[in-house]
C-alpha cells in the first residue's frame, strides 16, 4: 500500500471517529439534560463527515491509479492449449 494513500486511510479513520464521537456526546448531553445539542451541530459537523469521505476516496483513487501489486486482472481466463 502506498504510503500516502495509508495516511489518507489513517486521516479517514480519525475524522469518522471524531464525528462518531461528536454523535456520541450530544446523545449524552441530551440524555442527561446538560445541553440539547452535540459540541459540533449543523455545518461543521457536515464538512467533518465531508472531509472524512473525502479522504476515502482520495485513499481509493491513489490504490486505483497504481498502488496496487502488478497488473489488474482483466477477468479473462488464459487459454488452454494442448501440447502437440
Amino acid at each position: 500500500m502506498r504510503r500516502s494513500a495509508r495516511n489518507l486511510l489513517v486521516a479517514a479513520v480519525l475524522l469518522l471517529a471524531a464525528l462518531f464521537a461528536n454523535i456520541l456526546v450530544g446523545k449524552i448531553r441530551l440524555l442527561t439534560g446538560t445541553g440539547i445539542a452535540a459540541p459540533l451541530d449543523g455545518v461543521p459537523e457536515f464538512i467533518l463527515l465531508m472531509a472524512s469521505a473525502a479522504c476515502f476516496v482520495a485513499a481509493l483513487l491513489i490504490l486505483e491509479k497504481g498502488g496496487g501489486q502488478g497488473k489488474p486482472d482483466s477477468g479473462a481466463r488464459p487459454e488452454n492449449r494442448a501440447a502437440t
